[in-house]
């Protein structure tokens, strides 16, 4: 029994030997984007009454918010201080480091001088339904990141890993994250994504995390799955709602096949490089 405790032991750590170098390289190379372009004055765009797609363009650009989410602040009192603070985190030099979250995945986070974990930029306009994704966590240099529901302005649905049933967390922690995207689905009505989320947390919180979700299941059965990853907790939400967001269709559902969905525009962007998106 002693040796054969022994022999799993050393097999643990070894995972976590080669996880945790994956995890140095893959943040070097792939943490998050920062601007490699000039920082403008927003001063007089801000001012304009009206945008044009150009104008649109440059404020993605420059702060990562989404025409929906310009529209959105546009008609708050905060509307400038919103954007300049926006900019300000989108081109503020940062400092990333990658954390075990369990035995074979890792997280990488925001973390100031003294190495605290941080939260480095606001999340804006963030309402029922939307989905929320990150490509910050990985496991043996398979960059899968993760996927949520906002469930409303402070909380999210999420399936977070293995042996922890989908359940509700906050939003704000996805401001540690160095890469972040906020989606929502097109000319959505508001009474119908959030009554999504409400039916979402009532079927699926306490489902427990399958990995292989759909693979020796069926992909979708009733409106409350046998088990879930992130990515297909999400992609049920919007099932039982009568939308399919899985962009391959195949048994397993992924966060880039979510990301990927011709169903959503996009909100807000942190760390991932607007020249990718189409605005």
């Amino acid at each position: 029994m002693k040796k054969r405790l022994a022999v799993i032991s050393a097999i643990m750590a070894a995972v976590c030997f080669v996880s945790a170098i994956i995890c140095v390289v893959t943040v070097d190379n792939n943490a998050y984007f920062s601007p490699d372009y000039e920082k403008q004055d927003l001063s007089a765009l801000i001012n304009k009454e009206s945008y044009s797609k150009e104008d649109y363009k440059t404020f993605f650009f420059q702060t990562g918010l989404g025409k929906i989410a310009i529209d959105q602040l546009k008609q708050t009192e905060t509307f400038a201080s919103s954007v300049l603070s926006a900019q300000a985190s989108f081109f503020a030099p940062k400092n990333v480091v990658c954390k075990r979250k369990a035995i074979t995945t890792n997280m990488e986070y925001f973390v100031d001088s003294a190495g605290f974990m941080e939260r480095s930029f606001s999340i804006f306009c963030a309402q029922a339904g939307d989905v929320v994704i990150m490509e910050s966590s990985h496991s043996f240099g398979w960059r899968h990141g993760h996927a949520g529901l906002v469930l409303d302005e402070l909380h999210t649905l999420e399936a977070p890993i293995i042996n922890v049933p989908a359940g509700r967390y906050y939003l704000s922690e996805w401001e540690t994250y160095p890469t972040f995207m906020l989606l929502r689905l097109k000319d959505a009505d508001k009474e119908f994504t959030e009554n999504l989320a409400k039916d979402a947390y009532k079927n699926i919180k306490g489902t427990q995390y399958n990995v292989l979700a759909g693979v020796f299941n069926k992909k979708y059965t009733d409106k409350t799955p046998d088990g879930v990853q992130c990515a297909s907790m999400v992609w049920y939400a919007y099932k039982n709602a009568g939308i399919d967001i899985d962009s391959t269709g195949g048994k397993i559902v992924t966060v880039q096949d979510i990301k990927n969905s011709d169903k959503f525009e996009i909100v807000q962007i942190f760390g991932y490089d607007p020249k990718g998106f189409m605005q």
